[in-house]
Order: C-alpha cells, then structure tokens, then sequence
C-alpha cells in the first residue's frame, strides 16, 4: 500500500489510513481541507489550528479500511478503493461523492489522460469506467478465464491494458475500448497454477513490456505481447523487483540473492551486476534522469550506484530495516525510511542531511514533492507530517558536499505540520497536482481534504 505521495507541481497531499478514512491536506499549511466519508457537511478544526472547510461524513462512506487514494490527472477528482472493494469517486474542491462502484475492485487506476479507471477483483474479470459519471464501459474477459486479476495498467497512450493474476505466470493484454483479449504473455517453462509474476509493467516509452516470475528470471516483450525480445536470465534466487530506467533502455532486476542486475533490453545483454549487501535486496530504482540507481536491502542499508560506471557511490547506513527508498524529483536527494524515523541524503555523495524524527511508531513510507521542497511521511501512530527544506538550502548541498551545520535535525529543516485526527494508522498520501490540496485515507470510513487559507 502506498504511505504518502506528494501530486506533480504541488503542495498537497492525499493520505490513507487504517481508520476508514481519506483526508486531504495543504501541504504549506497543515489545514486539513475535507473528509471524504460521505454526504454531510461540517467545518472542523485540526490539532494543528488548520480549518477544514469541506469535511464530510455520513452514510456514503467507506464502511472498511480505505487502502489506496489517487487524485486524477487533473486534480479535479479523487479516487478511493477499500478493503472490501468498493471504489468512489470525489470532487476534489468539496469533498461531494460523485459515484460509488460497489464491489468494483481492491485496485484501480486512472488512464494517463483521466478519462477512464481501470478496476481488479479476486472475484470478477477486470472492468474499464468512465472516470466521469461512472458509466461501465467493457469487460476484460475471456470465455472460460477464471483467474482472478491482482493487477491492471494503462499504456502510456491508454490503447492498452495489462494485467496480471493471482497464482498464474502470464500476463494478458487487452484492448482498452473493446475489451477484447489482444494477447497472452506466458512466461516461457513455466505454465498453470504453482507460480506468478513478481511485476510487470509497460516501458515509459510504451514500446516494451518487462515481466518477472518467481523463478529467477525477466523477461522483455514487444508492446504487443506477440514477441519475446529478450531473456534477463543471471540470478540465483527469485526475483523481487524489474523496474525500466526512465529512457525505456534498460532494465534493473533485484534478488534475493542479495545482488541487482542491469540488463540492456534490446539484447538481454547483463551489462552489470550490483553486489554488496548483505541481505535480500528488497528494491531497485533509476534516479529520474537515468544516471543512478538505489537498491534497499534487509541488511538495514540502501546503497547507491553510478550507472555510467557502475560504482557504488554511498552506503546508507539505518538503524534498522530500510523499508522504502525514493529519489526527489531533481535527483539530487535520496529519502529513506527505517523505524520511526525518516532521512534525507545527498544523493552524489551519500552525505545524510537530516533526520525527520517525532513519530511515536513507525513510519511507513516517505515522498518529495514535485519541486523536491517538501517530503510527506506516514505513519503508525495515525499522523502523517509535512516537512520543508528551503530551496537555495538544497541547491548549495547538491552542489557540492554537504556541510557540517546542515547535519542532524538542521534548522533548516522545518516541519510545517502535523496532520493529526486518523485514529489508526495511516496508509497512504497524495498530493493535488496544482499543490493545492493533501487527502487522507483511513479505515474509519472517511477522507479528508485540506486547503491553505
């Protein structure tokens, strides 16, 4: 489930809890906006002296634990999925429910350009919206297929779709207007139930397709699915990760055999292997431009490598287990999270720069902002807090080393706010994409928005 996520271009965040609840936040602010839970309205005051001026509760909320919260493209909506996979549909400003999907799905997402979502269940065949008013627009399903979807993406051009199923190594591609089944990518020497993918996903290109199993091996396919292009065969264990670099080149695969490999997707060619930790790599990511990568491992640290030479770069030592890894948006800065804590790094020279302390359990996940200004943490102990380093702060230490007065719990690490009110823990948080909102979700039946005066 995703903690904490900041929207392009913006300071606000949606955020997810275990209490039954979204709420939507100001990033700059701390006021919490409205409280996605149903049909009435009230204005709230938040721990923190913010004013929520649209919270809304009643009997259209959700009635489980909310795991996942989305904003659409253009930020005039949110959508939420529960538990028990019922998804809605909010307007973003007031908080008003717009439509329900009873039973729709525990997953869904938005088309690149807004105006569909694709939703997944264990019980029914995936099935395509329209994003505005609800309206079922197809079905993916074959005659005879009773695999149940874990998984569903757009292309880059929302032509098509791909998903992927519980206990079952292939990955089916549809048409995303017509329903109809396009193609089926079966993991070569590996066929029936005993086995599933680890990932797939499309290239950002929207040219190839990468797929991983449980049986130590990626593989490569054209955007079609019709064409094996490649095998990235090397590891020794299974597969926990295969992520593209941002310019559809290549390949990065993470193990349980405690190494990452960088693959050349046109051939298959092993371009390098990653070794040095001393656990199960649990994730392997490129910076935003390309030209790094960051691999977290159970051995509590995440290390960092160059691309162009392979070298590794920075060790990132935490005092416990690293359990998320993210770049900012410019690259310069690393964010990771282990225990009840989260840190910053510069990225080039592994340099900690601060540590965002004050959670009372554990922080689950940790974004930037689009403008790599602010981070957004989540945790356990049912807050979620909004923290700020200035930008000419930031600047002068990607620029050269960190000094020593920007160590530590610096001054110029601010928190802006503490977004309290979920009475469980919080699962997830986004950010608007004009910046002007953060919506919460929780597993009280609600969400809420908040909005800077």
């Amino acid at each position: 489930n995703e903690v904490a996520r900041f929207t392009t271009g913006d300071a606000t965040a949606l955020i997810a809890g275990l209490d039954n609840m979204v709420q939507m936040w100001d990033g700059n602010t701390g006021k919490r906006i409205v409280n996605l839970a149903g049909n009435e309205r009230e204005n709230e005051r938040s721990g923190n002296g913010g004013v929520s001026v649209a919270m809304v509760t009643g009997r259209a909320g959700h009635n489980s634990e909310v795991t996942g919260v989305e904003f659409s493209p253009d930020g005039l909506r949110i959508m939420s999925v529960t538990k028990t996979g019922s998804v809605k549909m909010w307007e973003a400003g007031t908080g008003k429910l717009l439509f329900t999907l009873q039973g729709s799905g525990y997953g869904a997402r938005f088309s690149l350009d807004g105006e569909r979502i694709v939703t997944v269940t264990a019980y029914e065949p995936p099935k395509v919206w329209d994003s505005h008013d609800g309206k079922l627009l197809t079905t993916l399903a074959r005659s005879g297929d009773t695999s149940h979807c874990t998984s569903a993406q757009f292309d880059r051009f929302g032509g098509r779709i791909l998903t992927t199923a519980f206990d079952h190594s292939s990955a089916q591609i549809w048409d995303s207007e017509s329903g109809k089944a396009l193609a089926t990518i079966q993991t070569p020497g590996i066929r029936g139930p005993g086995h599933e993918l680890v990932g797939a996903q499309f290239s950002p290109d929207g040219r190839s397709i990468v797929t991983a199993a449980d049986d130590k091996r990626a593989w490569v396919w054209t955007v079609d699915g019709t064409t094996l292009v490649a095998t990235l065969q090397g590891h020794a264990s299974q597969l926990t990760s295969a992520e593209f670099s941002p310019d559809s080149r290549r390949v990065v695969t993470a193990s349980k055999d405690m190494t990452a490999r960088i693959w050349d997707v046109t051939s298959g060619k092993l371009l390098t292997t990653l070794q040095g930790h001393g656990d199960v790599i649990t994730s392997a990511q490129f910076s935003p431009d390309g030209l790094r990568i960051v691999t977290t491992s159970d051995d509590k640290t995440a290390r960092v490598w160059e691309t162009s030479s392979v070298k590794l770069q920075a060790q990132l030592q935490s005092a416990g287990m690293v359990s998320g890894a993210q770049f900012s948006p410019d690259a310069r800065c690393i964010v990771t999270v282990s225990n009840n804590a989260a840190q910053v790094w510069e990225s080039g020279s592994g340099k900690l720069l601060t540590t965002l302390r004050g959670n009372e359990k554990p922080v689950q996940r940790a974004r930037f902002s689009p403008d790599s200004r602010r981070i957004v943490t989540a945790s356990d102990d049912g807050t979620a807090r909004v923290w700020e380093f200035p930008a000419d702060t930031l600047l002068a230490n990607a620029q050269g080393p960190a000094t020593d007065d920007f160590l530590g719990a610096s001054p110029q690490c601010q928190l802006l706010a503490t977004l309290e009110g979920h009475a469980k823990p919080v699962w997830s948080a986004r950010f608007s994409p004009d910046s002007r909102f953060i919506v919460t979700a929780s597993d009280d039946g609600t969400a809420r928005v908040w909005e800077s005066s």
